[in-house]
């Protein structure tokens, strides 16, 4: 995505639609990042539970790079 390029995205159920943008870079410490922008609707479908091992490295986060 392109810094003020807005983007649309339908839901997985085809009853909503999104859009998001990039609003500007900024720097965390080092970490290059982005400040984005979402909107749209949505309505709750169903609910999870995550269960975490504490073992798992994942499990305390990850970046995307």
């Amino acid at each position: 995505m392109s810094l003020n390029q807005p983007i649309k995205s339908e839901d997985l159920l085809g009853s909503g639609v999104f859009e998001g943008c990039l609003l500007g870079e900024v720097d965390l410490n080092g970490t290059r990042a982005v400040r984005p922008t979402v909107k749209g609707t949505a309505s709750i479908l169903g609910t999870a539970r995550w269960v975490i091992d504490k073992n798992d490295p994942v499990g305390a986060g990850f970046l995307i790079r």
